[in-house]
């Protein structure tokens, strides 16, 4: 599975959870999406710094723990870019 897909599963998952709960009769605070790390274990950058992995450069990877959901799933969606590019 890419790891955009795997971001947009757990997001979705996340986005169903809050859906439910949100239909019980008891007000709840919203649950924090989470946006799980596109890492294959298969690091090792490229000329241009960028992780074949997963498809993340330098400075993406480093900025992975302070980014919010909405970040991280920008920087999936560029990853999973860059690796479709790469294999065409």
């Amino acid at each position: 599975m890419s790891c955009l897909a795997r971001c947009w599963c757990v997001l979705l998952k996340s986005s169903l959870a809050q859906t439910s709960s949100s239909m019980s009769s008891e007000i709840r605070s919203p649950t924090p999406v989470r946006v799980e790390s596109p890492c294959q274990r298969r690091c090792c950058l490229d000329a241009d710094d960028t992780c074949v992995g997963c498809g993340r450069n330098l400075d993406e990877i480093l900025s992975w723990n302070e980014a919010d959901a909405s970040q991280r799933l920008a920087i999936c969606q560029r990853a999973s870019q860059r690796l479709i590019a790469r294999n065409n």
